[in-house]
């Protein structure tokens, strides 16, 4: 019989008698640790397989996070981007970034800036305009003018910025009104007036008061002259040609102000016009 000589180095003969102090036959079962881990490996080849997986999904997850941070951090950092929406001659409505929806009369003018409206929706308003503001409990929508600061969350109201005042009537939901004077707030039907020195809040008495968005005007047993004031409020138009003897009239019409006056006429044999600066 052949023998095979083996010659150990000293470093060799230490790892073979820590080896035989410490070893306990059946003390580590290789298959029982990796089956506690709920992993179906039973070679070391799929066992490297899991630990690439998982050196992956660390890889991916990590990754995610940084892009976030990166992505949230450029729009922090992003420069100003302001938005400016006109109306020059009949009422426009306009879609906003986050769906809320606003009409503008003749000669209002609204602003915003595009790379922030995502996070605060905050506009400034000159004219008058109503607005249909999609619901966003995370992000309140602000309206502000030279008098006051109007916030909602998800509503449907009208804001009339005036030189010396702020006019705001709610139709559906609550608003909060904010100026010099105080703090108010305002639900469905009810209105305020704003200015520098006072804060008037009160019941909208006015049937035809959201008529210049809908184009849906009412008018009870009304004095003519009576509806034309409020043919030149809904429009923003000139009525002339007014009798002196100011006939009432009952009527429901949906329209624009020429017809409205063409079936005036028609109805009270009037002789009614719309003078050369309207729409």
């Amino acid at each position: 019989m052949q023998e095979n000589n083996i010659n150990l180095t000293s470093a060799d003969e230490r790892s073979l008698q820590f080896v035989a102090r410490h070893y306990r036959q059946g003390a580590f079962d290789a298959g029982q640790a990796w089956s506690k881990l709920d992993i179906p490996c039973t070679s070391s080849y799929y066992r490297r397989r899991v630990i690439a997986i998982a050196a992956a999904v660390i890889v991916i997850v990590g990754s995610a996070f940084v892009i976030r941070h990166l992505i949230n951090s450029s729009s922090s950092l992003a420069e100003p981007h302001p938005v400016t929406l006109a109306c020059n001659d009949a009422n426009t409505t306009y879609l906003l970034p986050d769906d809320s929806r606003v009409t503008l009369t003749r000669g209002a003018k609204l602003t915003y800036d595009m790379s922030t409206f995502a996070e605060k929706r905050d506009i400034t308003l000159d004219g008058r305009a109503f607005f249909d503001v999609t619901h966003n409990e995370s992000s309140p929508f602000t309206v502000n003018t030279d008098v006051a600061t109007v916030t909602v969350l998800g509503t449907r109201f009208a804001v009339d910025d005036e030189s010396q005042s702020t006019i705001v009537q709610v139709q559906e939901g609550k608003v909060e009104v904010t100026c010099p004077s105080g703090t108010a707030t305002l639900e469905r039907g009810t209105m305020a007036i704003a200015t520098d020195r006072a804060l008037k809040v009160q019941a909208i008495d006015d049937v035809n008061a959201f008529a210049w968005v809908d184009g849906n005007v009412e008018f009870d047993n009304m004095p003519l002259s009576k509806i034309a004031g409020t043919i030149e409020r809904v429009y923003g138009v000139t009525v002339t040609g007014l009798p002196k003897n100011d006939p009432s009239l009952t009527l429901y019409f949906k329209g624009d102000a020429q017809q409205l006056v063409n079936e005036i006429n028609s109805l009270l044999g009037t002789q009614l016009k719309i003078a050369d600066n309207a729409q």
